[in-house]
């Protein structure tokens, strides 16, 4: 039987952490706080957006341009990354969790990305 309950916490903490990673730059500064700079070419992206402001607008930008990879893509794209949070949490909870997970989640990422390009 599926919980509820964990089916809303497991996606409410999927799209915390998709908002963090595609809409501020905490991934950035929290990389750039521990000393993983030169892990995720934090360096390296915050020269290029200093230089290409116009090209280089977020670190997912910088990704594909710089390092264009099957990997690369899987994270730069909410789906994939939906998806791949969901998979984790389904592996943990049970399978049967997987397009609960999957489908609550893109819809409450899709959600609050649509409130807040109607804000801005």
């Amino acid at each position: 039987m599926i919980d509820l309950y964990l089916v809303v916490q497991g996606s409410l903490w999927a799209t915390v952490f998709m908002l963090v990673w595609f809409k501020s730059d905490a991934f950035i500064e929290y990389l750039s706080l521990f000393g993983a700079k030169k892990l995720f070419f934090v360096s390296a992206y915050q020269k290029a957006r200093k230089e290409n402001p116009l090209v280089i607008a977020d670190y997912q930008t910088f990704l594909l341009l710089n390092h264009n990879c099957f990997l690369t893509k899987l994270v730069i794209c909410p789906l994939c990354s939906i998806i791949w949070c969901s998979i984790g949490f389904s592996a943990y909870f049970g399978i049967s969790y997987f397009p609960f997970f999957t489908v609550i989640t893109y819809a409450m990422y899709g959600g609050i990305n649509k409130i807040h390009e109607e804000n801005i």
